[in-house]
């Protein structure tokens, strides 16, 4: 299981969600299918499988009802499976909902090096759209090129500079994660008409936008939340069409930093902080 920010923000007590203790939190996961119930058809032992959402994933054992399992292909890297469930679903989910994207037109979004960015070049791409990444460090400007962006602009780089090189483009959409000063930034991306949506606030500031750019360019911003009465519907489905993309030569791989056994959970935790990705190997759990 990854450990997401939005797993931190549960014990930081700024998620929405504030469980009685004792809790488990983990709000995504992969696991192996140990044995099944009388008349399940859907899944069998030794399946690899994505956790639906309504589970919490830092345990060692389950009980899902089937019918919410996800098959990964069988040469399907674990650790990638585990990270299936939010930023696929959520990028997918964030590239079909709000606009009505078409071929040629173009998205921006801030932390460019992120895996849920690794997913919305990826989609974009087969989509025909144009990618435009925002990063905090220059370096990193080649890295997430390398990745299939089209283009990248860093943080402390002049806005109105940068968008000269974004000239002929037609930007709807923008996608913030960060909040603060990068969202206003961000906004400033868009072509006339553009919808800005937010799915994170990873600073914790709030969104710094201008009044100007938002009324001139009749602009409109919007909040993403996976598990609203809109999303969850679709949540399976869409979490099945990105299951069969980390298989195979051309699978989608997002950048993993470091894996600890659960024993090293403070650990793992103090680096997840430093906004790395981290997988925990829960294990205790072997087929049988």
């Amino acid at each position: 299981a990854p450990i997401n920010f939005n797993d931190l923000m549960v014990p930081w007590g700024i998620y929405l969600w504030k469980p009685e203790l004792p809790a488990t939190i983990g709000n995504e996961g992969a696991g192996i299918v140990l044995a099944v119930g009388d008349g399940v058809t859907a899944v069998k032992p030794g399946d690899r499988v994505v956790l639906p959402p309504t589970v919490k994933s830092f345990q060692q054992r389950l009980l899902v009802p089937a019918e919410q399992l996800v098959i990964v292909p069988g040469d399907a890297d674990p650790k990638q499976a585990s990270m299936l469930a939010i930023n696929p679903v959520t990028a997918a989910l964030l590239l079909s909902e709000y606009v009505d994207l078409k071929h040629g037109d173009a998205i921006s979004f801030n932390s460019a090096t992120s895996g849920l960015s690794q997913w919305l070049i990826t989609l974009s791409k087969k989509k025909g759209l144009k990618t435009i990444g925002l990063v905090r460090r220059a370096e990193d400007v080649e890295i997430v090129k390398s990745r299939g962006c089209d283009h990248v602009i860093v943080d402390d780089e002049d806005i109105a500079v940068a968008k000269e090189r974004l000239q002929g483009l037609n930007v709807r959409l923008a996608l913030d994660v960060l909040g603060g000063p990068a969202a206003g930034r961000l906004l400033q991306t868009l072509s006339p008409k553009g919808k800005l949506v937010v799915y994170g606030a990873v600073t914790l500031k709030p969104m710094e936008l201008s009044a100007g750019v938002l009324i001139g360019g009749e602009l409109t911003v919007e909040g993403f939340f996976e598990h609203s009465e809109k999303m969850i519907p679709k949540i399976n489905s869409t979490l099945r069409q990105v299951a069969g993309m980390i298989g195979g030569p051309d699978a989608i791989l997002q950048p993993i930093a470091a894996t600890y056994p659960i024993e090293r959970i403070k650990e793992a935790v103090a680096h997840a902080v430093q906004g790395k990705k981290i997988i925990l190997d829960i294990g205790g759990a072997v087929p049988r």
